[in-house]
Order: C-alpha cells, then structure tokens, then sequence
C-alpha cells in the first residue's frame, strides 16, 4: 500500500454505539441459549469517507470541524467496511441506527450534555 498524505478518503464502517451494544447483548444471548462460540463482523456493510463524516458533521452543527491534513499511517487500509453477512444469519442482527446523521446527532447531543 503507498503511503501518501491523508486527505479524507478512506473509507470507514460507522456504527451507532447503540448498535454495538445491542450486538452484544444479542451475542451474549446466543452464547446463552448455547449457541458456539464465533466470530462475527459487527458493522453496516457500508462505508462513509472521512470527509464526508467531516461535512455531515458541520452541516448538522452548524460549524466548522477542524481537521489537518497528515500523513497517512504505515498499514492504514483504504477502505474498511465490516462485511455483517455472518451476525445477520447468526444472530438475527442488523444495525439500526448507524445512519451517519444519525451517528452523529446522537454524539452531539451527548457531548452537549457532558458541558458543565
């Protein structure tokens, strides 16, 4: 892989924290009720660019998000996306609120509750 300088474009499975947790209650459940011991991809099967994380992230606060441009890391992959092909016929489990707005509302308006 070349290594050039960070721009925005890779590409990144985003999933909803809530996503995640109910993956692994639904997981735990399953270990519960007997099922094996497995590994399973936990993601959308969709990807977003960096970038276009940064875009949605300033038009839904309605300010600018910093960022630099850096070099990008020794391994970075280009593109990661999870492939859920095997938690959906498993553990009968899709993401449902791992749409990017979506994402990141939900982490504004924790963050915004966070501020004393």
């Amino acid at each position: 892989m070349q290594s050039g300088p960070w721009d925005g474009t890779p590409v990144r499975d985003y999933i909803h924290v809530a996503d995640l947790a109910s993956a692994h209650v639904r997981a735990i459940e399953y270990l519960l009720e007997g099922g094996a011991s497995q590994t399973l991809n936990v993601g959308t099967g969709t990807g977003a660019t960096v970038l276009e994380v940064i875009e949605a992230a300033q038009a839904i606060l309605g300010l600018p998000v910093p960022h630099t441009f850096v070099p990008r890391r020794a391994g970075d992959p280009q593109t990661l996306v999870a492939d859920p092909t095997r938690i959906r016929q498993v553990l009968n489990w899709e993401a449902k609120l791992s749409d990017l707005p979506v994402i990141l509302r939900t982490a504004a308006a924790w963050q915004s509750n966070r501020l004393y």
